[in-house]
């Protein structure tokens, strides 16, 4: 495992003139965020009424209208705390939000052109076996043909995920993680902030074990492969373009309903994703010796 000096995102905190604590960076992730996205999600809501929308359910996801009504959603309810943490960044730490992971050096492009393939070779992964498997049915095929307006859809969705994922990665693995791993050491910070990450979407409805072990396994990932790669650009594609996929293209257009666990798209990418954990540890461990002359 890597230390805190080898690591570019880790060194990017020393841009901080007053890092934020880690224990009040942990209050502010568990408690204050949360509380944010639930203001958003209400101010979302009252914009939505006034839009005409009288039930979040009821929005029509593939459509150009239903699409906005989706962009608006994400925008109050993850891009408020993101605009928090941006203002926190900014006046406390005293540092620019790009030093977060977003630096723009060689390389960005094809970092955000292999997360997205990852991401999609994930979802497709996930797709497969559950169908192979009998975890989910088909609802009488495609619930609309192609169009131009579908594609217009599809796009303002992906935005709507972009906003969604980024906001999660920026939040845990670009701020926190550098946050506790500078106190605590890379490996245990590389755990807390996972658990972190499981102890979030847990508080999103009554979630099986097995959806709570694939939460905590990604996030382990996901760590890991931003200390890899020592950006956010690679981890914001693959988890948007994951997202994305699963939501937007099985469940909505294909109509794929899981037959008993909501979430089971999810569970059974468990292996491809501890798959991830092993080959991630693996260059690192050899990075790290190749620093150290072998």
């Amino acid at each position: 495992m890597p230390r805190v000096t080898e690591n570019r995102l880790f060194r990017l905190l020393h841009l901080a003139r007053r890092p934020t604590p880690w224990w009040l960076a942990l209050i502010l992730i568990i408690l204050a965020i949360p509380l944010v996205q639930i203001l958003g999600a209400l101010l979302a809501g009252f914009v939505l009424y006034g839009l005409g929308v009288r039930s979040i359910g009821g929005i029509q996801r593939l459509t150009v209208p239903g699409s906005l009504f989706s962009l608006i959603a994400s925008l109050f309810t993850f891009g408020l705390p993101l605009f928090l943490l941006w203002i926190w960044v900014r006046w406390y730490e005293k540092r620019p939000f790009w030093a977060l992971g977003f630096e723009w050096r060689r390389g960005v492009w094809r970092k955000l052109l292999f997360g997205l393939l990852i991401g999609l070779v994930a979802a497709l992964i996930s797709g497969y076996a559950a169908y192979a498997l009998g975890l989910v049915r088909v609802l009488g095929g495609l619930s609309q043909p192609f169009s131009a307006a579908l594609l217009l859809a599809f796009l303002v969705q992906l935005l709507s995920y972009v906003i969604q994922s980024s906001a999660e990665e920026i939040e845990i693995r670009g701020w926190l993680f550098p946050l506790l791993g500078r106190h605590f050491g890379v490996l245990t910070g590389l755990l807390l902030q996972a658990l972190v990450f499981l102890f979030i979407h847990s508080l999103n409805e009554a979630l099986s074990p097995l959806y709570l072990l694939f939460t905590l396994v990604f996030g382990v990932f996901a760590g890991l492969y931003v200390l890899y790669e020592g950006s956010l650009w690679g981890i914001c594609a693959l988890h948007t373009m994951y997202n994305f996929v699963q939501f937007i293209l099985f469940l909505e257009w294909m109509r794929l309903r899981p037959i008993a666990d909501p979430n089971i798209l999810d569970i059974v990418t468990i292996p491809v994703w501890l798959i991830g954990i092993v080959i991630l540890g693996f260059l690192l461990s050899r990075r790290r010796r190749t620093l150290r002359g072998g």
